[in-house]
C-alpha cells in the first residue's frame, strides 16, 4: 500500500472489496465443509472488526454496510438483519477505539468475542420471534468458536501482510 496519507485512504477501500468479495466467493463455492457439521467462520465480520480497531478512518461505514447488505442476499440470509448487526457491532468498535492509546490483543480479542457472541445470540432470537424457518440454536451457536478462531488470523493478515496499523504501532 502506498506510503502517503492519501494514497493509503483510498486504496484501503479497494482492499477492503477486494477481500470482502474473496470471503464471498469462498463461502458461494460448493467445497463440502458445511457437509461436515461444521460452520465456517465469519470472516467479514472478523475482518471488519479487526479493520475497525485498527485504522477506522480507512474503512467508511457506507463500505462495511453495503458489503454486509451484498452478503445478506448472496447468501440467502434475512435481508438486512445481520448487515444491521454487523454495522451495529462495528460502529461499537469503532467508538471504543481512544486515538493515541494501545490497546492489547487480549483486551481486543475479549471484547470482540463478547460481541460476537451477543451479535449472533441477536440474530437467532429475532429469527426466533419472527418465526422465520433457521437452524437450531446448537447449530448457530457453532459459528460463534470458530469465528472466535479466525478472528487472531485477520489481525495477522492486516497487520503483517496487508500494514493495516494502528496509528501509534506504525512508529515502530
Amino acid at each position: 500500500m502506498g506510503s502517503d496519507p492519501l494514497s493509503r485512504w483510498l486504496t484501503a477501500p479497494g482492499i477492503y472489496l477486494g477481500l470482502a468479495t474473496l470471503f464471498l466467493m469462498v463461502r458461494l463455492l460448493p467445497f463440502g465443509i458445511a457437509d461436515q457439521g461444521w460452520p465456517g467462520p465469519d470472516l467479514m465480520f472478523c475482518l471488519s472488526a479487526a479493520w475497525v480497531q485498527r485504522r477506522p478512518d480507512l474503512l467508511p461505514l457506507g463500505l462495511i454496510a453495503a458489503v454486509a447488505i451484498l452478503g445478506d442476499f448472496l447468501l440467502q440470509r434475512p435481508p438486512g438483519l445481520w448487515a444491521a448487526l454487523t454495522v451495529l457491532g462495528t460502529e461499537y468498535l469503532r467508538r471504543q477505539v481512544i486515538p493515541g492509546q494501545m490497546q492489547s490483543f487480549p483486551a481486543e480479542f475479549l471484547i470482540f468475542a463478547l460481541l460476537n457472541g451477543a451479535l449472533i445470540l441477536t440474530n437467532w432470537l429475532i429469527l426466533a420471534l419472527f418465526v422465520v424457518p433457521q437452524p437450531s440454536f446448537g447449530a448457530v451457536l457453532a459459528q460463534w468458536p470458530v469465528t472466535l478462531l479466525a478472528y487472531p488470523v485477520c489481525v495477522f493478515v492486516l497487520i503483517h501482510v496487508l500494514r493495516i496499523r494502528r496509528p501509534i504501532d506504525m512508529a515502530r
